[in-house]
């Protein structure tokens, strides 16, 4: 029996800059990940969310009232493993305590980001499928 690794859709909330360029940038190299789904405000993220379920979501805290939006998805979307990026200390404190499933504090190295993201991804026995087209990616607007 052969086994394969799942392919999921990813969420990247953040606004656009280098921070979202180099997360997206990251997102492609992990073959796990067949779609890459972009929001820049609370509201398209939460829209987004409900339409598309993805299996991932990478939240930037430099947006405002992100404790509202973590505890809303982990309410609402309990299966989506949720990875927030904190400016510091006490950021990643209320990350944790409003439901994130893991936080980091900018500045971390790429490679354990890749870690994290694989792990949630291994951990996730019911993380929904997405099907990649024949270049390994999937487009969904």
């Amino acid at each position: 029996m052969t086994v394969t690794r799942k392919s999921i859709l990813a969420l990247v909330v953040s606004s656009s800059g280098s921070i979202q360029d180099g997360l997206l940038a990251l997102m492609t190299t992990i073959p796990s990940i067949s779609a890459v789904l972009v929001a820049e405000d609370v509201n398209s993220t939460l829209r987004m969310i409900e339409y598309h379920q993805p299996a991932l979501i990478i939240l930037d805290m430099s947006l405002l009232k992100v404790q509202d939006v973590i505890k809303e998805i982990k309410t609402h979307w309990p299966h989506i493993r949720l990875i927030t990026l904190a400016e510091d200390i006490l950021q990643q404190e209320e990350a944790k305590a409003s439901g994130s499933d893991s936080v980091l504090i900018m500045g971390f190295p790429a490679q354990k980001l890749v870690d994290i993201i694989e792990n949630s991804i291994d951990c996730r026995a019911d993380t929904p499928l997405v099907s990649a087209n024949g270049e390994g990616g999937a487009h969904i607007d």
